[in-house]
C-alpha cells in the first residue's frame, strides 16, 4: 500500500535534479575553457558567469531535497543539508574574493567603462548573495526535515540495546 501518492515519482525527481545539476556544471565548465585562474580578468568573468548559472543548481538541489523528503530518505536530506551550508560558505568567500577582483578589473578599465564594471560586479555580487541566502535556507530546511522524516513511525518503535544474558 502506497502511503504517499507522490512516492512513485521519487526516482524521476531524483533523475531530473541530478541531470539539471550535471548539465549546469558541464555548461559552466565549458564556458570557462581555457582555465586561467591566475588571470584577474578570467576570475572576474568566471564568477560573473557563475552568478548567471546559480539558479539551475540551486533549483536542482531543491528538487533532490523534495525527492528525499517525499521518499523519506533521511541520510540524503542530511547530505543535502551539509552541501547547502557548505555551498553558502563557499558563496560568501567567493563574494569577498570577487569583490577584490572587481576592484582590480575596475582599475584597469577605461575611464568611460568604470561605471559599467561597477554595475555588473554589483549585480553579480547581489546574485551570489541571494543564492547564498537560498542555499542556507535550503540547507537548514533539509537538516530539519531529516529529523522529522519518519519521526512518528520511528519514535513509536521500541529501541532496544544490546541484550546481555544473565546466568
Amino acid at each position: 500500500m502506497i502511503t504517499n501518492p507522490l512516492r512513485p515519482f521519487v526516482p524521476a525527481i531524483y533523475a531530473v535534479g541530478i541531470v539539471m545539476l550535471l548539465v549546469a556544471i558541464g555548461d559552466y565548465s565549458g564556458q570557462l575553457w581555457p582555465f586561467r585562474p591566475t588571470d584577474v580578468g578570467w576570475r572576474y568573468g568566471a564568477v560573473g558567469i557563475f552568478s548567471n548559472f546559480l539558479v539551475t543548481p540551486v533549483f536542482a538541489l531543491l528538487l533532490i531535497g523534495a525527492a528525499a523528503a517525499v521518499g523519506g530518505h533521511r541520510i540524503m536530506l542530511r547530505i543535502l543539508g551539509v552541501i547547502g551550508i557548505g555551498f553558502t560558505a563557499a558563496l560568501l568567500v567567493s563574494i569577498a574574493l570577487f569583490s577584490l577582483d572587481a576592484l582590480q578589473v575596475r582599475q584597469q578599465a577605461e575611464p568611460g567603462a568604470k561605471w559599467l564594471t561597477t554595475i555588473s560586479a554589483s549585480m553579480a555580487a547581489a546574485k551570489l548573495l541571494m543564492a547564498a541566502v537560498v542555499s542556507f535556507i535550503l540547507g537548514l530546511g533539509t537538516l530539519k526535515a531529516s529529523k522529522v522524516i519518519g519521526g512518528p513511525e520511528r519514535q513509536g518503535r521500541e529501541r532496544t540495546g544490546l541484550v546481555v544474558g544473565t546466568s
